[in-house]
Order: structure tokens, then C-alpha cells, then sequence
């Protein structure tokens, strides 16, 4: 059993930048092997990860509600940015990304039929399984989609991003950005400001933040004083909404759900036995104290501010009716919760990359 209370992680505070960026840029190869929160949760074994998991890295699995929350978030946060379209007919679930990366191969050159074939994969949209049938509905149910993406549905004449979904989502995500919109206690987060300030607050959106930590532990543990080993990560971070006044840095994070707001937070209920147990809410099931702290453990350092007051709040809101929206702030005992695990994995990484991933 490894003692990772002899362990040592230091962030390097000279190492960060801050830069906004895209999703897009965000999650692509260029920044595969930096460090963010999800992927620590495979190294995690309280979230069933491995080391083998974490090197293999995270996969990218279909989820219709990736394209909700994103449209959301783009639309509160960068509003500059992002409109929603008024197009209606975008085909649901894996048939509109199975039509979006034929678009996507077929831009790079491949002929419809090698594009097909990789676009059923990747989509995951009936993958060796396509057949003459299938195809005909795709194209019936696609094409008028297919024709919006040759013709530049997703950008408008400002050249703005534009967020198209099928018509339900649409819906959905009108009902939520209007909840957000219309909730006080969300709005006055988002633009927040200290009248007593000295300076005028900085406010920053969908920020990315890159840095370096060493880690260090002995080459013994039996016998720490004969040397250590360094290991130096690299992690990345990006903070929905980052708040300083001169004083306080406020760290507040948007999140959908397709459950009720009951559900978020962890609570109790009785069970057969007429035992009272413990249900874990999203918010720990998740582990979203563990983001949160290390969101705010990069920007502190990168505030270059070893003492300092610290906020954090959940802006949570309902993807299904009645698309309730609500702030829940994360407790103080929760963010060292989240600290501690967030360092002890660190180290669980580290110490991989001297003895090797496997389980």
C-alpha cells in the first residue's frame, strides 16, 4: 500500500497561462495530455478507475445531452458569441451525429461511401451493421440537415457560432436559458460586484487555464531520507465563470440536469429495512466538490494570492420541466474534502509514471 501522505504536490505558478478558448480547442489533441478533473475520475478507484483506464484516457461517448448543455452554456455565458438557431429539422440522438461526421469526412475529401463507413462508427450509428434500408431512412430523415451544414447553418452572417438541435432540445433550451435569465440569485453571481471595492471587479467566461505541478516522493518509503523522485504534470482547467474583486475570488459553475434540483445535492430516505441511508446527489456522485477545488487551486495560484477569501457556487438548472433553476453553494468542508482527494490522485498519476499503469 502506497502512503501518499508522503507525498509532496506543488503547483508551479509560473507555469500558468490563461487563455479563452473554445470547447473545441479545448478538448483537442493538443491539449490530450494535460490533466483536467474528468480525467483524474479514471485513475479514481471510488469511481471505478484504474491506472490502465486513465493511460488508456476518456472516451467519447454519444450523449444527447452534451449538445443541450453546451447550447446553454454558450448562450448565458458568451452571448457575444453564440445564437440559437431557428432551424427546426436537425434529426435527434445518434442520427444527427452520425450525419454531422459524414458532413465532417466529406469536407476533408473522403467519398460518401468511406464517409458513411466512419461516420456509423464514430456516431456509433448502427457500426457494421449498415445496410440499404437504413442508409435511405438516414438520408429521408438527414438530408435537409445535411444541406444546411454544405451551406453554413452553423455560423451566421456576424460570423457567430450557431447552436442547432433538434426541435425538442430547442425547446428545452429556451425554457432554460429563460430560467436563468429570470433567476435573481444567478443573475447577480454572474455579474457580480463589490460596491466597497477599491478596484472593479473582474469578471471572466469560459476561461482556460494550463499549468505545471511537481510532484515529489521517496525512491524508499521505508527509507525517505536516501532521495525522492519528481515527477511534473501538466493540468488543465475551464471555469464557466471566474469572479475577482481585489479581495475575494468567486468561482461559479454551470450545470444541467435532467433530474428535479431535489436531486442534486446528496440526502436521505428510508429503505425496506426502515433504515434511514444516505442518497448521493449528482453533486457527489460526480464528484463536483473535487472540480471546484481544483478550479479554485489553480486560479488562486494564478492570482498569485496564498491568502485568500474563496467562493464557490453551483448555478444548477432543470432540463426537463419545470426547468427550475436554482444557486447552491459549495460548502467550505466540501472544498477540502476536494483538495484531499484531488491531491491524492495527483499522486496516484505520479507515482505511475515512475512504476507504470498497470493495475
Amino acid at each position: 500500500m502506497v502512503d501518499f501522505n508522503q507525498f509532496k504536490v506543488e503547483l508551479i505558478k509560473d507555469s500558468i497561462e490563461r487563455i479563452n478558448m473554445s470547447d473545441e480547442e479545448y478538448f483537442s489533441e493538443k491539449y490530450k495530455n494535460y490533466i483536467s478533473n474528468s480525467k483524474l475520475s479514471l485513475i479514481n478507484p471510488e469511481q471505478d478507475g484504474s491506472p490502465k483506464k486513465f493511460k488508456e484516457g476518456i472516451k467519447q461517448e454519444f450523449n444527447s445531452s452534451f449538445d443541450l448543455g453546451t447550447a446553454v452554456h454558450g448562450l448565458i455565458l458568451e452571448p457575444e458569441k453564440y445564437i440559437l438557431s431557428e432551424f427546426r429539422n436537425k434529426p435527434s440522438a445518434k442520427l444527427g451525429l452520425f450525419v454531422d461526421k459524414i458532413y465532417k469526412y466529406r469536407k476533408e475529401g473522403l467519398s460518401i461511401y468511406n464517409s458513411m463507413l466512419l461516420a456509423s462508427e464514430e456516431a456509433d450509428y448502427y457500426n457494421n451493421k449498415l445496410s440499404y434500408k437504413i442508409i435511405r431512412s438516414a438520408i429521408q430523415k438527414g438530408i435537409e440537415y445535411y444541406i444546411g451544414l454544405v451551406n453554413g447553418i452553423k455560423k451566421d452572417e456576424l460570423g457567430r457560432g450557431v447552436f442547432v438541435l433538434s426541435d425538442k432540445q430547442r425547446g428545452d433550451c429556451l425554457e432554460c436559458v429563460n430560467s436563468i435569465k429570470n433567476n435573481k440569485s444567478i443573475q447577480k453571481l454572474l455579474y457580480y460586484k463589490n460596491e466597497f471595492a477599491l478596484v472593479d471587479s473582474e469578471i471572466h467566461n469560459e476561461d482556460a487555464l494550463f499549468a505545471e505541478i511537481k510532484v515529489t516522493f521517496p525512491f524508499n518509503f521505508d527509507q525517505p531520507t536516501l532521495g525522492d523522485h519528481m515527477v511534473k504534470l501538466k493540468i488543465k482547467m475551464k471555469a464557466d465563470n471566474w469572479i475577482f474583486d481585489g479581495e475575494k475570488l468567486t468561482l461559479n459553475d454551470l450545470k444541467t440536469t435532467g433530474r428535479p434540483l431535489t436531486f442534486f445535492k446528496d440526502s436521505t430516505e428510508i429503505n425496506e429495512s426502515g433504515e434511514i441511508v444516505k442518497v448521493k446527489g449528482s453533486f457527489t456522485k460526480y464528484n463536483y466538490y473535487r472540480q471546484m477545488s481544483f478550479y479554485l487551486w489553480i486560479l488562486a495560484a494564478y492570482l498569485n494570492k496564498d491568502k485568500i477569501k474563496m467562493e464557490a457556487n453551483m448555478m444548477v438548472v432543470e432540463t426537463v420541466p419545470k426547468y427550475s433553476s436554482d444557486v447552491i453553494k459549495v460548502s467550505v468542508s466540501d472544498i477540502k474534502k476536494g483538495m484531499k482527494e484531488l491531491k491524492e490522485l495527483l499522486c496516484r498519476v505520479a507515482y505511475c509514471e515512475i512504476y507504470g499503469y498497470e493495475d
